[in-house]
């Protein structure tokens, strides 16, 4: 029998069709200020990524917004992409085990999960403050049933690697029962843990990579995340950068 205690700590929202988990979610906490929501969709019209991306939002694939009101100060809110992260690195994971695949999947920093290869899931992060509270939206999309064709890089879905009769309830009640447990993680030890665990499925460490950080290009080796979750790459010279945000790219690929 399924687990659903998480419903007793969130509101489930369900749409057939919206432009967007994110922008409900946002909505949402315009006008309600407490307790915290789950936004799911089946479909939506005006899906988006990082940075003003399209993401292409076909029936099948998971769209979900989480909406927490629990005024996380603004200094520690990146942190919450690596708590969501883990909790979606667990549910490919479990439900390729249970496929009995065993395919590589790893976490791309800062926000994609990636099997074989390739993008599987996204995550986008957005606030609203208002006086002196703020209210955070962890929105996620992995890719179920379809891949979408309008991503200029690699992409793939769990149906593409062999996972198939997968219902979205299941995939839903898996992903909040696993975010719930980082998020004890995260509250109990803090950050200093999460990173710990999240390095060990880092995609490229130790390697050569690329960040554009908006300003410039730098290429270094991959040393790890810093204690507010920036990338720190160490470059020809021996030289550390730390980046708090920007695009990777692995010496494969050209795109992030």
């Amino acid at each position: 029998m399924a687990n659903l205690t998480w419903l007793k700590k969130y509101n489930l929202l369900i749409f057939d069709e919206i432009d967007s988990t994110n922008s409900e979610a946002l909505r949402l906490a315009r006008v309600c200020r407490i307790g915290n929501f789950v936004v799911w969709a089946r479909s939506q019209t005006s899906g988006r990524g990082r940075q003003g991306s399209v993401w292409e939002s076909g029936r099948g694939n998971l769209f979900l917004s989480i909406l927490l009101n629990e005024n996380i100060p603004i200094s520690k809110q990146p942190q919450m992409s690596f708590v969501t992260a883990l909790a979606a690195f667990d549910l490919i994971y479990s439900l390729t085990r249970k496929a009995s695949l065993s395919p590589d999947i790893k976490l791309k920093w800062p926000n994609d999960i990636l099997v074989n290869g390739k993008k599987i899931s996204g995550i986008l992060l957005e606030s609203l403050s208002f006086n002196d509270n703020t209210s955070l939206v962890v929105g996620i999309g992995v890719n179920v049933k379809t891949t979408p064709d309008n991503v200029n890089q690699a992409i793939t879905s769990l149906a593409d690697e062999g996972v198939s009769n997968v219902e979205l309830e299941e995939v839903i009640n898996n992903f909040i029962l696993n975010f719930e447990k980082y998020c004890s993680i995260w509250q109990q030890s803090g950050f200093i843990e999460i990173r710990k665990l999240w390095l060990k499925k880092a995609a490229k460490l130790n390697e050569v990579i690329s960040v554009d950080d908006g300003k410039d290009k730098i290429t270094g080796i991959f040393k790890d995340i810093d204690f507010s979750g920036g990338i720190r790459l160490r470059a020809a010279d021996g030289k550390i950068h730390s980046l708090p945000a920007g695009q990777v790219f692995f010496g494969d690929d050209n795109n992030e």
